[in-house]
This record gives C-alpha cells, sequence and structure tokens, in this order.
C-alpha cells in the first residue's frame, strides 16, 4: 500500500507511519515531487496520484467525492481514495489518524486499491 497523504494531515503521520508500519509507504503531499503539487487542483494531484499508484488519504470530503463520481461516469480511474472525517478523527490527533491507517493497512493493505474509497475508521480502542 502506497499513501499520499494530503496537506490537511500532519507530516508526523508519515514519519510514525515509516517507523510503525515497515511495507507501508506513506508520503505527505508537502515533501511528494517536492511540493509541487500542494496548490494542485484536484483532479490534477489526484491523476498524478494515479500515475505513481498512490492513494490519496485525504480531508477534503466536498471536493473529493465529486470528482470520484466524475471519473467514474468518464470511464477515468484513480489510485484508490481514503477519506477522513474530522468528526470521526480530528485532523490534529495524529495517534489516531497512524493507529487508523495501521489498521487500514493490516486488513486490506494487500489489496488492490484502484478506483476504490473508503472512509478511514478509528480503531475500536481509541473510540471514547
Amino acid at each position: 500500500m502506497k499513501l499520499l497523504l494530503d496537506s490537511h494531515i500532519p507530516a508526523a503521520v508519515a514519519r510514525q507511519l515509516a517507523r510503525r508500519c515497515p511495507g507501508l509507504v506513506a508520503v505527505h503531499l508537502r515533501d511528494w515531487k517536492q511540493g509541487h503539487f500542494l496548490n494542485a487542483p484536484d483532479p490534477e494531484l489526484l491523476a498524478e496520484a494515479a500515475r505513481e499508484g498512490l492513494i490519496l488519504a485525504t480531508y477534503d470530503l466536498k471536493p473529493i467525492p465529486p470528482l470520484l463520481r466524475r471519473l467514474a461516469e468518464e470511464g477515468e480511474h484513480h489510485a484508490g481514495v481514503v477519506l477522513i472525517d474530522d468528526a470521526t478523527i480530528a485532523s490534529s490527533n495524529v495517534g489516531a489518524i497512524v493507529a487508523a491507517i495501521t489498521a487500514l493497512w493490516r486488513v486490506h493493505g494487500n489489496e488492490n486499491w484502484t478506483d476504490r474509497c473508503q472512509f478511514l475508521q478509528r480503531r475500536r480502542e481509541e473510540k471514547n
């Protein structure tokens, strides 16, 4: 599993995932391609991520689902998307994000993510 973490996800998540999950690739948008895509339009970002086989992890719940729908209607593909809702896991909660991505990777890390979209779920032991 190779993830591209968008700018709403703390860069510390990528560092912690690298230590915690050997075999999981997680790169932060700020560090990917020298930050060239930090302000890129979502369609351009998703297309470039797909070319590199990167699953986009994002908190952008308003623009991304309609974009995915449009891509599907047009027969275009993406490498996968993990949607994260601030009401489920706060973007400031690095530990919860890392735990949830780790759990997702352990269960679904070897699966084909092409055109897949999934909400990240808080780990049970993290719920309160």
